[in-house]
């Protein structure tokens, strides 16, 4: 194959184009955006799985569990690149396989002592008050199902016993912007109670690393069942990033807020994150829940 550059939109470059993604068991999947996906079956062990739920079409599905195991700006972040500072391409883990994604890693959202109304942007997405309560992300042009709206590292890794020590070890710029998370915590009246409530009702889970991590943009995120949240997740072990990806089906419409799965048990959801759910989706679960407390009193 000569080296000249090769174009996808052009049908006798198509072939060619094709080709020379065939390599190391690559095999292009997508046409939008120059999307790439793998089994890499031979490298499992770098990459773990997010333990997600199943859609009904058995997909993955976004979700968070209980706050000690929930399914896992201002300064400009980037990851490699070339010589002119683009950011790399990496072949990384997503909900829907492995592929290749531009490492454009999310900038630091601002802090809400700045009074800005957007705290965080890229071109996807921004973070600002929600209906929903405090903030939330949205949709700021209309994205498509499948593409991948949000690339983020980790604040901080820890579990329970750790959790002091890793805040104590942040800057104190990330302790200001870790302190602006949502706590769902009656008695978080002294600073360490603060510190645990705001992890164990924020942080995510990172494949099958102990512990959780946190995210400071994604943390924004709200919830609706899995019916109709609208972003699947998944974290990739190598680079430390989660991937935010469009799970619903036709899209969504720009100036929607975009939601994840927290859980399906609506009393787990009062009692961890202080709501009641009110999507609707979540009725049919409460329905079969009782169905099957009453077919165990029946017996």
């Amino acid at each position: 194959m000569d080296s000249r550059t090769l174009d996808p939109e052009n049908p006798d470059d198509r072939l060619d184009h094709l080709v020379s993604l065939m390599f190391d068991g690559f095999a292009l999947t997508s046409g939008y955006g120059g999307v790439v996906q793998c089994p890499y079956d031979s490298d499992k062990e770098r990459i773990t799985e997010l333990d997600c739920e199943e859609d009904d079409d058995g997909s993955s599905v976004a979700s968070k569990s209980s706050p000690r195991q929930r399914e896992c700006s201002t300064e400009e972040t980037t990851d490699g690149g070339d010589s002119d500072g683009a950011p790399e391409t990496k072949m990384i883990r997503t909900s829907i396989g492995l592929v290749h994604v531009v490492m454009d890693l999310a900038k630091k959202p601002l802090a809400e002592s700045n009074g800005r109304d957007i705290l965080f942007s890229n071109t996807s997405i921004e973070v600002r008050k929600s209906d929903l309560g405090g903030f939330g992300i949205f949709a700021i042009r209309d994205l498509v199902f499948q593409e991948h709206i949000l690339i983020e590292r980790t604040l901080f890794h820890a579990s329970g016993t750790s959790v002091i020590t890793a805040f104590e070890s942040l800057e104190d710029s990330d302790r200001e912007l870790f302190l602006d998370l949502h706590s769902h915590n009656p008695d978080d009246d002294t600073l360490e109670q603060r510190i645990r409530a705001t992890f164990f009702t924020n942080n995510f889970v990172c494949g099958n690393r102990a512990g959780g991590g946190v995210f400071l943009a994604a943390a924004r995120f709200n919830h609706a069942c899995s019916a109709r949240c609208s972003v699947k997740y998944a974290y990739d072990l190598t680079e430390d990033v989660m991937t935010f990806t469009i799970g619903r089906r036709g899209g969504v419409e720009a100036g929607e807020e975009l939601t994840v799965c927290y859980g399906k048990d609506r009393d787990m959801l009062l009692e961890q994150y202080g709501f009641d759910c009110t999507c609707g989706a979540c009725d049919s679960v409460l329905r079969e829940k009782n169905e099957e407390q009453a077919a165990e009193w029946s017996v």
